[in-house]
């Protein structure tokens, strides 16, 4: 509900800043009548965005996903054990960017070499030696 209110006074605000950039065009200055409506508007806004700011600090943070591997039993047991294996499951926020992670490939030539690694450079038409150097 703050978030819709606090879009309405956005929108509002605007066509006031729209009319205050009107009016200095067509008068040098804008009028008090609307000085006055965009520092109430601007109150209005900045009350509604400290309060969802609050909020937001108020709600507790999620553990990351490194956290949640340490507190579960059994990644912890496979990690010291080096063996076996861990179920583990992720909640919330976690679990929506490991999922949705995306990597933009921007060359042709990703998944073709190895690091230190060169390819075979051959001339056509040439056959290895064999025998004596």
């Amino acid at each position: 509900m703050d978030e819709e209110k606090l879009l309405a006074l956005q929108a509002e605000l605007k066509d006031y800043f729209d009319r205050a950039a009107e009016e200095k065009k067509s008068y040098g200055t804008m009028l008090e009548s609307t000085r006055a409506a965009i520092e109430g508007l601007q109150k209005q806004v900045d009350a509604i965005d400290v309060k969802l700011a609050e909020r937001q600090v108020a709600s507790p943070a999620e553990p990351t996903i490194l956290e949640e591997l340490q507190q579960n039993e059994s990644v912890c047991r496979l990690m010291k054990n080096r063996s076996g294996h861990a179920v583990f499951s992720l909640k919330g926020a976690n679990a929506v960017n490991l999922l949705e992670r995306k990597d933009t490939i921007t060359s042709a030539a990703v998944g073709q070499e190895i690091s230190g690694v060169l390819q075979i450079d051959r001339t056509p038409g040439s056959r290895p030696r064999r025998g004596r150097s």
